[in-house]
């Protein structure tokens, strides 16, 4: 017969081989988050691949996803409510949707919007 561990090891065999793998499936999570497509909405292809590098720049997607609230709080009581703060706002939801939203892909209708304003 083969070798029979203790029960004691096979426990902690089971626990290590356990995280390891829970490691490993939040790494894979953490690297599909903000890999959330853009519908085209006609001619707005470049407007999206634009959007998906903003959206994927490290200290953007961190600005937008974290520091947003500071900013606009504070541009509105020094500058009062513009179409810059509209649009940062505007930006701040489609990086939240696209990094933290459950979607496949996000309808990027109110960036389109904003911009024609």
């Amino acid at each position: 017969p083969g070798f029979i561990l203790p029960p004691s090891e096979r426990t902690a065999i089971r626990q290590y081989w356990s995280t390891k793998n829970a490691a490993r499936r939040r790494r894979k999570a953490e690297a599909a988050r903000g890999l959330c497509g853009l519908m085209n909405l006609g001619n707005t292809c470049y407007m999206n691949a634009a959007l998906q590098c903003l959206g994927n720049c490290p200290p953007l997607s961190q600005f937008f996803r974290h520091g947003l609230e500071t900013f606009v709080r504070w541009h509105m009581m020094t500058r009062g409510r513009t179409s810059k703060t509209e649009m940062a706002k505007t930006l701040g939801w489609l990086v939240r949707e696209q990094w933290d939203g459950c979607s496949v892909r996000v309808n990027p209708s109110r960036v389109l919007e904003q911009a024609a304003v």
